[in-house]
């Protein structure tokens, strides 16, 4: 089979050219200008993307020429980017390999935005050229890390809408290609030096193994990397299966159930802490293994003592609190996340202080919320509509003292409640605290009392009256009258 027929099978085996428009990373080297051209031959639509790092005075400006000629005689739209990557690299304190790596996806990631917008197209690739000479080098580099499957099937046929077509093939096949076609390309003189990481490895440690083999460790690492690549994709699989089943919504946060992460292997665990963090925020940039220990650590935590809190990269958080397990962005509030587990839980909260006076015929939006509060007698008493948050008393309630709405702000934690048919009633606080609501949150819980005397607690329980048709029966049960009837009905507000 021809390389470009065999660069074109792989692709297709993972989908990896079915999109609108592919744009080609192209420094000039070998490998990049044997992938446009390979991908130019085959006809699709096709951009070009060169970045000078100014590195090599001279060469890199001949680099960029021979990108540009070769686009320009064949009508592919070309743009180059110029960034003097020495001193960006001295100014972040990084390397200027690892500089330039994060500038060259930059700039492929915005035009890529750029041309997806101006050309109306839904889905623009981008193709870089790595090959199994890359995986070899990357596998043993990131071994010796210590890293996991993930970075030892790395770089993958594709991530995000970063695509690998040419990991079929060996470096010294894309040369033979191109020499093949009289494809001018660039050679770049520090690839034969030991002067970083990746060329120790390809130039002095694989001959030094195959000398001493008699084995060619590129291929041999390439078939351990297609191992490795199928038991990866079966752990993500059941990841992503866990995943769904371990996940609850708290408001607009998505949260993990601890006790169904503690159910699960290590190995899965793990995956699904990390999952959680890109799809809070999107990427799993610096989110190292030692916040992943830390989190499954909290995971595996005794809740004792209310809400854990842990720093993470970012001004992030990392909540744990009874059975959740979730992630705060440094803007989010940490006191709301704990009043969207107590609603969890069934009971109403409020943002701020609330005091509204109860009378009959009253309908109004709580202040700074989506709840609506109504108040209404009722006449007949054998047609009842119920529901968590509607409480009935007799009417006659009104004459004892004024009914309030309320919430645990200004002291009302001190109010005591009593449950329908108990002998002993508790202080609020105590009740909560029992109940395991957040401690942050109990402050914003709403009730309805009189006086210090809590009367109904939405949600959770009532001290006169009835909510449903079983207490009904027990609080006429009681010789209780049940003839007229103060209806309170609290609803949450369809978003608009």
């Amino acid at each position: 089979m021809e390389l470009s027929d065999r660069v074109l099978e792989f692709a297709g085996r993972y989908d990896l050219l079915g999109c609108d428009a592919v744009i080609a990373g192209c420094s000039g080297g070998p490998d990049s200008m044997a992938l446009l051209d390979i991908l130019h031959e085959a006809g699709i639509r096709l951009y070009c993307v060169h970045i000078n790092h100014n590195l090599r005075p001279g060469d890199c400006d001949r680099d960029e020429a021979l990108v540009s000629d070769y686009c320009r005689d064949r009508d592919i739209p070309f743009v180059s980017y110029s960034f003097d990557v020495a001193s960006l690299a001295a100014r972040d304190g990084i390397s200027e390999e690892t500089e330039g790596r994060k500038l060259r996806y930059k700039a492929f990631e915005e035009t890529a935005d750029r041309i997806a917008s101006e050309e109306g197209l839904a889905d623009v690739r981008i193709a870089v050229a790595h090959h199994k000479d890359d995986v070899a080098e990357t596998m043993m580099m990131n071994m010796f890390r210590g890293s996991g499957l993930e970075g030892l099937v790395s770089p993958a046929p594709r991530s995000g809408r970063v695509v690998r077509p040419l990991l079929s093939c060996r470096k010294s096949e894309l040369i033979s290609y191109l020499d093949g076609k009289g494809i001018p390309y660039a050679t770049d003189y520090t690839n034969s030096e030991a002067c970083c990481t990746r060329n120790e490895w390809r130039n002095v440690i694989f001959p030094d193994i195959e000398t001493e083999t008699g084995r060619n460790p590129v291929e041999a690492l390439n078939r351990t990397y297609g191992l490795l690549a199928e038991d990866l994709d079966y752990i993500n699989r059941a990841a992503e299966e866990a995943y769904a089943v371990s996940t609850v919504t708290v408001g607009q946060y998505k949260a993990l159930s601890v006790s169904a992460l503690n159910a699960l292997h290590p190995a899965i665990c793990s995956r699904l802490i990390r999952r959680l963090w890109l799809e809070t925020f999107g990427n799993l940039t610096d989110f190292e293994q030692v916040n992943l220990e830390a989190c499954i650590d909290l995971a595996g935590a005794d809740a004792q003592g209310g809400a854990t809190v842990l720093d993470m990269p970012f001004a992030r958080k990392a909540v744990r609190y009874e059975d959740y397990l979730c992630f705060l962005g440094s803007g989010d509030d940490s006191e709301r996340l704990f009043c969207l587990i107590a609603e969890k839980m069934g009971l109403l909260t409020c943002a701020g202080t609330l005091d509204v006076e109860i009378m009959p015929g009253i309908a109004l939006n709580l202040p700074d919320s989506d709840i609506s509060l109504k108040a209404l007698i009722i006449e007949n008493n054998n047609e009842l509509e119920y529901n968590n948050y509607s409480w009935f008393c007799p009417e006659e309630i009104l004459t004892e003292g004024r009914v309030t709405l309320t919430c645990g702000r200004a002291g009302g934690l001190k109010f005591k409640f009593t449950r329908a048919g108990s002998g002993s009633g508790k202080e609020l606080r105590r009740f909560f605290t029992d109940l395991k609501v957040p401690a942050d949150a109990r402050d914003s819980v709403i009730f309805v009392r009189q006086g210090d005397r809590v009367l109904w607690i939405p949600g959770a329980g009532h001290a006169e009256g009835f909510t449903g048709k079983q207490s009904k029966e027990k609080f006429e049960g009681s010789g209780r009258s049940a003839g007229r009837l103060l209806k309170i009905t609290l609803e949450r507000q369809a978003s608009q």
